[in-house]
Order: structure tokens, then C-alpha cells, then sequence
């Protein structure tokens, strides 16, 4: 499992990101909705969420998280419509990376441009 999201990396249901300590798990959930989930040993606990639910009878198979070239992080349903978007879309893009931190945050850097461009703010 990746602690990260590249640039233009299609992510689809099911798939999840886990922090470097697998203490944090960002999954993008069949019913569309993006979960980051703290990992104890009680099981999961939902610390931050999209609230993009649209059930799960919908198919989705063309449903994609996709960190676009220009920087923002954008949740797409299944007829393309989005659903939801970091938006953090920026100038100067050189390579942007969303990571899930071993402190419980997600955040969206750029190699090439200094700062954090957005974070879903849930560091412990």
C-alpha cells in the first residue's frame, strides 16, 4: 500500500492510502464518500470524510479520485459529474503529491513549490 497519490494517478472504490505507521487510512469507499480512518486496535474510526455518499446500487466502475495537473484533488462520479475537489488548484504547478502523514493528516504538496496546498486539518 502507498502512502501517497501522484499526479494524474486515477484512484477508483475500494482503493486506500495508508500512512508510512498504517496508524491512518484514506479510502475511497464503493458508496463514493473519501474516509480517513484512524487504525486501532478496536478497529476503524472515521476522523475526516467528503460526505459525497451516493450509494452503493450505483455503479462504480467509472468513478475516480484523481490528483489533477493543475493541483487539485478532485472526486469524480460515475458520469464524470464531480462529486467533490480540494480546491487547490494553483499556478506555478511543478510536481503535486497528496500524502496521508503519520500524524493523521492528508496533505496536498508540490516538489517544486514550497508549503502545503491544502490538508483535510486532522493531525493528532
Amino acid at each position: 500500500m502507498s502512502d501517497r497519490v501522484s499526479v494524474d494517478e486515477r484512484i477508483h472504490p475500494g482503493h486506500a492510502i495508508t500512512s508510512p505507521s498504517s496508524e491512518y487510512t484514506l479510502i475511497f469507499q464503493e458508496d463514493s464518500n473519501l474516509v480517513l480512518y484512524r487504525n486501532n486496535d478496536d478497529g476503524q474510526e472515521a476522523i475526516w470524510a467528503s460526505n459525497t455518499m451516493h450509494g452503493e446500487d450505483e455503479s462504480s466502475e467509472n468513478k475516480s479520485l484523481i490528483l489533477q495537473g493543475d493541483g487539485n484533488f478532485v472526486l469524480y462520479g460515475a458520469e464524470g459529474e464531480t462529486l467533490w475537489a480540494s480546491g487547490s488548484g494553483y499556478e506555478g504547478v511543478g510536481s503535486p503529491f497528496v500524502v496521508v502523514q503519520d500524524d493523521g493528516n492528508v496533505c496536498l504538496y508540490d516538489d517544486e513549490v514550497e508549503g502545503r496546498h491544502w490538508e483535510t486539518g486532522t493531525a493528532q
